[in-house]
């Protein structure tokens, strides 16, 4: 079959068969650099949104950290002991930075045997248990040497505590301190035998 005109180009035709000219080419990407300037635009405005939600939620997550430290603290204070162990002297929020290593402990309590070590949590995960035994727990011995001499044992603190979080804590030897009234009760299962670290 031989065609009649065999330098033709197939053009994109328009809805009624007319091929596009230039002019009309062009208001397309005019048109189409339009939508992608406003769908930049909305998407830097979503941008803004999530990022006032994420400060707004995560002052939420702060406050509600801040009222489980004061809480922990202020019931430890008042009683100074965890099961059996009674101590003589309570720290809160204690920084400490060595050899360019820097750890925050919630609250420390100590005898002159004995140091515990509590992390506070409003509501317990797992991830942080994990990281409590893997990071701060092994640090705190690089961080005060002065309690050396001394056993150390650990305990978890939280408002909230699902049960893969109290295993998992259990499993490690770390007492699991809930609020009871105005008082701190261990939440350990009964037989719990804490870890010395």
């Amino acid at each position: 079959m031989c065609k009649e005109n065999d330098n033709s180009v197939n053009e994109p035709l328009e809805a009624y068969g007319q091929p596009l000219t230039f002019n009309k080419v062009w208001l397309l990407f005019k048109e189409t650099d339009r939508k992608m300037q406003e769908t930049t635009m909305k998407m830097q405005e979503t941008d803004r949104r999530m990022k006032e939600l994420q400060a707004m939620y995560g002052g939420v997550s702060n406050t509600n950290g801040e009222i489980a430290e004061a809480f922990f603290y202020d019931a430890l204070k008042t009683d100074m002991q965890i099961g059996e162990m009674q101590f003589e002297v309570i720290q809160k929020n204690t920084r400490r930075k060595r050899q360019g290593f820097e750890q925050e402990y919630d609250i420390i309590l100590f005898n002159d045997k004995v140091v515990a070590v509590v992390e506070v949590k409003y509501k317990l995960h797992p991830d942080d248990v994990k990281r409590f035994v893997e990071i701060q727990l092994p640090g705190f011995r690089k961080l005060f040497p002065e309690f050396d001499a001394m056993q150390l044992f650990a305990g978890i603190g939280s408002f909230v505590i699902p049960d893969d979080s109290l295993k998992l804590a259990e499993n490690h030897g770390l007492f699991v301190l809930q609020p009871g009234g105005k008082e701190v009760a261990l939440s350990n299962t009964e037989g719990f035998s804490p870890k010395s670290y």
